[in-house]
């Protein structure tokens, strides 16, 4: 693993941190389903534009069951589970909960796999996983090493990591397949849920309550998610996910609520806190031990 690849998958997580901060904006005026319906249809569709010459249709109605089991898994119900969350939350703590996926990937990969992590990979999450707790405690006060039930939307937000995780590992196998093109499968699957989520908003949204911003100021941040969040942010997650071992990509993306956080002050007007610094500088040297800590048997580098 080089400079340049880790410089690559902390890149991308940049862009799904400015997009998640700008939702936050656009979370103000729509309804979660209809603003999931919204972004992921013009992705998806944008995208499959793109691809119209090489998209083979006799192949997608072959993958058409696992198609949108995934597309289910990963993009719709994930999607408006996390939009609902982040009605109720700021940015900067409901990204903080999607944290966890490194242990929820590691559980994943132990009953799927059998797959074990050597101690100083073990050393290299638990250091990363205590700068995330560190700043979870800064940024949000109610927040203690103490049990309390979690709210509505932090159940929301915490099931939406759970189930996204599962889906973006049977999306894994599809990618490795060579089948589809990270951005290809993007495509088809964003629009998949962007179907679902348009059905979901008629049923439970009413939208002639829905009172449509008229600044251009709120269609260009709808843009912003829609081109940043999801047609780059989620096709460069595709190409890094057929690159490289989902657990290594998990837990880079420890820097997801990072990334929020400092975008914070400038989209949100979230404050930013000193404490931010200590946060990072504990996850960078956590993503070091568990990087130099792979073992050419394991199967991080197996994945490759």
């Amino acid at each position: 693993m080089n400079s340049v690849a880790l410089a690559t998958i902390f890149a991308g997580y940049a862009f799904f941190a400015s997009a998640i901060s700008v939702n936050k904006l656009i979370l103000f005026s729509l309804p979660p389903a209809l603003f999931v319906a919204l972004r992921m249809l013009c992705s998806g569709l944008v995208l499959l534009i793109f691809h119209r010459k090489t998209t083979k249709k006799e192949k997608v109605r072959a993958d058409m069951r696992d198609l949108l089991l995934i597309a289910a898994l990963t993009t719709f119900i994930p999607s408006c589970l996390k939009a609902f969350g982040m009605q109720s939350l700021n940015s900067s703590h409901a990204t903080l909960l999607g944290s966890l996926d490194p242990f929820v990937t590691a559980i994943y990969a132990y009953f799927l796999w059998g797959e074990t992590i050597n101690v100083k990979q073990a050393s290299g999450m638990i250091i990363a996983f205590l700068g995330i707790l560190y700043l979870i405690t800064i940024t949000n006060p109610t927040t203690t090493l103490s049990a309390r039930w979690l709210s509505l939307p932090e159940l929301a937000t915490l099931t939406s990591m759970i189930i996204s995780r599962y889906g973006w590992i049977r999306a894994q196998r599809i990618l490795k397949s060579e089948r589809y093109s990270p951005s290809q499968l993007n495509g088809i699957l964003m629009t998949m849920s962007g179907i679902y989520a348009l059905a979901l908003s008629g049923l439970l949204e009413p939208w002639t309550h829905i009172q449509w911003p008229t600044t251009y100021q709120f269609y260009g941040v709808l843009t912003y998610a829609i081109f940043v969040g999801n047609i780059l942010g989620y096709s460069i997650y595709g190409a890094l996910l057929k690159k490289y071992p989902i657990t290594l990509l998990s837990l880079c993306g420890l820097s997801v609520p990072l990334f929020v956080h400092l975008f914070g002050p400038l989209i949100v007007g979230e404050a930013l806190s000193a404490n931010f610094f200590i946060a990072l500088i504990l996850v960078v040297c956590g993503t070091w031990f568990f990087i130099t800590g792979s073992s050419r048997k394991s199967s991080l580098v197996r994945n490759k």
